[in-house]
């Protein structure tokens, strides 16, 4: 009795110490994004400050009657609320892609759960995605909101991987009111409704939810035809092909160009190659296991702002947070959440620090930078091809039901990783 009593005592002092070190990281990556508060970026001076003094010198949602900002009204509801907090105006701003920071870290603890159950694992991948470069200099550093969109579209994954559809659609809704470049999960629902999973009807959750949340501005006063071309209004603003975005536009010129050919060719390009994915993955007959469906999802989120014209650096953020989750469904793979991550930290430089001429920073050539998400794109597309047509035949589990997964993963470690967790799941 003794000694399982100071065995009991130890265990639990043991993840005391645990959830300590949990607790102190959680602190030290609050304490990070304050440091970083009192950097102002040439996006906060030139965009969102103007937009945000807008919102207060016009009675807050009175506001809203008004086409005075790029971004959708969704998330301009936020900065009017931001007007209320007691700090000054670029700490609001940022506080609120701050708070996204969190309920994407959530949203990545329930993702990777989904897979190792109630273990230690998940709350290792919340400590890294909260000092993912990308995500605390885009937050705290940059003051940007993409954090919104991505916290959102990793939630409508989170509940594609778990099987529950309807909120899944729901999420991507709402990222989708946000932020357009949520389209980037698009091909994803797309391609589990074409393999079955979903009925269509489904897909009228998306409108629903994106009308809704501009109910506050129509109310307001603001033209509903406004609110609805506020996207096509915001792409045919930009006049380059590239916005130092990493992708394959800097390879046909530097700095900011345009060409209405290569603008045209490269969207009826993306398509097509989304289609062939598409055809490719309904065509193996091979059901959606939530491998397969993080996989396709890292796929896409690489693949569209690498062939799209006209986008930014930050438009790789979705693919910096799901080649993390990747890391964690397929461990032999870790090295591509690393080139991600280094691709986009370097494609961030320029811009936040390459002095007045942003396009013009010397240091970082951003046509060889291009090549890493390229080579991130070719090993899981080889990934997906591997696992959906030379796996092992599909098995059942022990009560003879369709698992829906390869016996033999196509990574080769996949089956040991499973095996793994499930032994942690029963020793926990």
């Amino acid at each position: 009795m003794f000694f399982t009593r100071k065995k009991d005592h130890k265990e639990w002092l043991s993840k005391f110490y645990e959830y300590g070190l949990i607790a102190c990281i959680l602190f030290l990556a609050l304490w990070l994004r304050k440091s970083l508060l009192p950097f102002i970026s040439g996006d906060m001076v030139n965009f969102y400050l103007p937009w945000y003094n807008f919102i207060l010198s016009h009675g807050g949602y009175h506001a809203f009657k008004f086409d005075f900002a790029v971004l959708n009204v969704p998330y301009l509801y936020l900065y009017a609320i931001a007007t209320h907090f007691p700090f000054s105006a670029p700490t609001n701003i940022k506080l609120l892609s701050i708070a996204f920071d969190l309920v994407l870290a959530g949203f990545m603890y329930l993702i990777v759960k989904e897979k190792y159950g109630r273990t230690f694992v998940p709350f290792v991948a919340v400590c890294i995605i909260l000092f993912l470069p990308s995500v605390f200099i885009n937050s705290s550093l940059w003051g940007e909101s993409d954090s919104s969109y991505v916290a959102l579209s990793l939630g409508a994954i989170y509940f594609l991987v778990s099987r529950r559809y309807f909120w899944s659609f729901v999420f991507w809704g709402l990222a989708i009111s946000i932020k357009f470049q949520a389209i980037f999960v698009f091909p994803v629902l797309l391609t589990v409704f074409l393999s079955g999973e979903v009925p269509l009807l489904y897909f009228l959750i998306i409108p629903t939810v994106y009308l809704t949340a501009l109910i506050p501005a129509i109310i307001e006063g603001r033209s509903f035809i406004d609110l609805l071309l506020i996207y096509i209004s915001e792409t045919n603003a930009t006049h380059c092909l590239t916005l130092n975005a990493p992708n394959m536009y800097q390879w046909f010129g530097s700095g900011c160009y345009y060409n209405e050919q290569l603008k045209q060719g490269g969207i009826i390009f993306t398509l097509a190659l989304i289609l062939i994915v598409s055809l490719i993955v309904l065509r193996s007959r091979q059901k959606l296991t939530p491998v397969r469906i993080i996989r396709l999802s890292l796929l896409f989120s690489l693949l569209l702002p690498f062939f799209l014209p006209m986008m930014h650096e930050r438009y790789f953020y979705l693919a910096d947070v799901l080649s993390v989750v990747y890391a964690f469904y397929v461990p032999k793979r870790f090295y591509v959440a690393i080139i991600v991550q280094l691709t986009s930290f370097l494609s961030y430089m320029p811009f936040l620090f390459g002095g007045p001429n942003h396009f013009q920073a010397p240091s970082i050539v951003l046509s060889y930078v291009a090549f890493a998400p390229l080579l991130a794109m070719i090993v899981v597309a080889r990934d997906l091809i591997v696992d959906l047509y030379l796996s092992e035949p599909q098995i059942t589990d022990q009560q003879g039901l369709f698992t829906g997964q390869s016996e033999l993963s196509a990574t080769g470690d996949e089956e040991f990783v499973d095996k793994a967790s499930s032994l942690v799941k029963r020793e926990s």
